[in-house]
């Protein structure tokens, strides 16, 4: 049961993700220094973008312990040194961090969505299916783009809890999962309710506070 083991939030003061992306890319680093300072917990950062996984990677490098794909090395080598790293460390990742990572217990305990995981238009399997669709007189992007989407951002979640006593925060950043009509599909796809925080600031209060909460319920002691 995923009640009362996680719980996902979404920022309504946040800059759009599809607007300017150096003013989201800062917002996204304050966001995860405030996560990291509030926290001391491991987090894992999921990007479709490699440019914009640089940009907040630029942002964060020395004020955030953190590893990031596709500079501190291959997959496995990250989850690796992620796993033995020091408290409160970032793994900034995108494509295969997706799925496919197991980081159980205190290995991984909040996740931050940076974007809604569509598919890259231009990618050619999808462009060729997109075609086909289209032939046929179906919509490709609410019968293909996306339920693929939908999908995926449930296994990106899929990496927070791994078995039944894990638990954690997920926050979403990309404002169309609550400004979109299409962002009903992706609340749908998740395994517990959305809830709106009204700021960055107040997603990072109320992580800590539930972080908290559950720790003296469980009588465990505190992460920091």
């Amino acid at each position: 049961s995923y009640e009362g083991r996680m719980r996902i939030l979404v920022p309504r003061q946040f800059p759009a993700v599809v607007s300017d992306t150096e003013a989201y890319a800062d917002a996204l680093a304050r966001l995860l220094t405030e996560l990291h300072l509030a926290l001391r917990r491991n987090g894992l950062v999921l990007f479709t973008s490699y440019d914009l996984l640089q940009r907040v990677r630029e942002r964060l490098v020395g004020a955030v312990p953190l590893l990031a794909q596709g500079v501190d090395g291959p997959r496995t080598s990250l989850v690796e040194r992620f796993r033995r790293g020091k408290e409160g460390m970032l793994l900034l990742g995108a494509d295969s961090f997706w799925e496919g990572v197991d980081l159980p217990g205190e290995e991984l305990e909040y996740l931050v969505v940076t974007r809604l995981p569509f598919a890259v238009p231009t990618d050619p399997v999808f462009a060729a299916l997109s075609e086909r669709y289209e032939r046929t007189g179906r919509e490709p992007f609410y019968e293909l783009a996306l339920p693929q989407a939908a999908l995926r951002l449930r296994q990106g979640i899929g990496r927070l809890i791994r078995t039944r006593r894990d638990r954690g925060v997920v926050v979403v950043t990309d404002d169309r999962i609550r400004t979109k009509g299409y962002g009903k599909r992706f609340t749908e796809a998740l395994p517990v309710p959305l809830e709106e925080a009204a700021s960055a600031a107040d997603a990072v209060r109320l992580a800590r506070t539930w972080f908290e909460e559950l720790e003296r319920q469980e009588g465990s002691p505190p992460a920091h």
